[in-house]
């Protein structure tokens, strides 16, 4: 049960921070998680699992936040870094959920690594 309060905290974090910094199409993506997974945690954890979360161009790994003419400044790089510790503690929560594992996770883990080290030397 604590876990999935933890889970519901990130998500909420997720989306709010995409909305602070106008993504969103990408907090609404979390919006409507939020909601499902008040209703079916199933297949909550599998859309958690997912490309939309973790696939490639597009995908909430992937997403990159910069201004309307796609520069970061500093606050872009603290929050770009912020981002992806948020995804980082998002996947150490599914993981105690039982809903991440396997290679394609370890692998996601360990980019979101090298990420968080790039924008940890951006400012």
């Amino acid at each position: 049960m604590e876990d999935d309060l933890e889970l519901l905290e990130v998500l909420s974090s997720i989306e709010t921070l995409l909305r602070r910094v106008e993504a969103y199409d990408h907090a609404n993506i979390l919006n409507n998680v939020i909601a499902e997974l008040k209703t079916d945690e199933t297949r909550t954890a599998s859309r958690l699992r997912g490309t939309t979360f973790w696939g490639g161009s597009g995908s909430l790994r992937d997403l990159i936040l910069t201004d309307r003419r796609g520069r970061i400044d500093g606050a872009l790089a603290r929050d770009n870094l912020e981002y992806r510790k948020l995804l980082q503690k998002l996947l150490e929560v599914m993981a105690r959920l039982g809903y991440a594992g396997g290679w394609r996770l370890w692998l996601i883990r360990r980019d979101l690594a090298s990420d968080v080290e790039y924008w940890n030397s951006r400012i």
